[in-house]
This record gives structure tokens, C-alpha cells and sequence, in this order.
């Protein structure tokens, strides 16, 4: 009974990662792609790993500033705390995942452009041979 239950909630979940692996997979580099992809699996655990100890601190942080404001106490203000800090670093996720993104893409344009500018030096250093005997 619980497998038929979860079983769609686990489907979700393995289909977020493999869209996930397949954009990370088009957005490394060629020339190391095993470094990159011990750094996704790291981006996707240590998350996990600091989460708690943070997340805890947060609300004591929130706990202590809701005891200042004995005028105007704010319930569970800690949990309001830790939802701005998620916010927050959302939003500077996005920015950093775009900057990743555009810079390996200015790096495959200019290898590409290497790449055309040396087939065409070999095309330009190949002798000619006339057909004309």
C-alpha cells in the first residue's frame, strides 16, 4: 500500500532530476565533463547537509528578534525569517546559474572559432596539385 501510494510523488522526483541532469549535461564543458558532474552531485548534497544546522539558527535568530519587539510580536517570526533567506538565495541561484551558463558558452564559441581557424590553416597549407599532365 505505501509504494502505491508514494510511487507518483518518486516519479516526480526522478523526472526533476533527469531534467536537471539533462541541462547540467548540456551546459558543462567537453573537455572534463567527470569533474563537472562531481560537482552537481555535490551541489545537490551539501544543500541537504547545511540545511539543518542553518535553518536552525535562523529560527533561533527569529526567536530572539520576535522577544525584542514586545509592541508588535510576530508569530512564528523565525519561520518568515527563513522563508526571505530561501528567497534570497534563490534569486541569487538564478543569477549565478546564468553566469555559469554564458561564460561556458562564450568558451565553446571560441574553441569552436579555434577550430574553424585551424581547418582553415590546414585547407590554406595543403599543397595544390595540378591535374593538367
Amino acid at each position: 500500500m505505501f509504494r502505491f501510494i508514494y510511487s507518483p510523488c518518486y516519479s516526480g522526483n526522478g523526472s526533476y532530476y533527469g531534467t536537471d541532469f539533462s541541462l547540467v549535461n548540456d551546459i558543462i564543458g567537453q573537455n572534463e565533463p567527470a569533474k563537472a558532474l562531481a560537482m552537481f552531485s555535490l551541489a545537490q548534497s551539501i544543500p541537504l547537509v547545511l540545511a539543518s544546522p542553518i535553518g536552525g539558527f535562523i529560527l533561533y535568530i527569529g526567536q530572539l528578534i520576535n522577544e525584542g519587539i514586545p509592541t508588535f510580536p510576530i508569530s512564528k517570526f523565525g519561520y518568515n525569517l527563513m522563508c526571505l533567506f530561501g528567497g534570497i538565495l534563490t534569486f541569487l541561484s538564478t543569477i549565478l546559474i546564468s553566469l555559469v551558463k554564458t561564460s561556458n558558452i562564450k568558451k565553446r564559441n571560441k574553441v569552436e572559432q579555434e577550430k574553424k581557424e585551424q581547418e582553415l590553416e590546414v585547407q590554406h597549407a595543403a599543397p595544390k596539385i595540378n591535374d593538367t599532365q
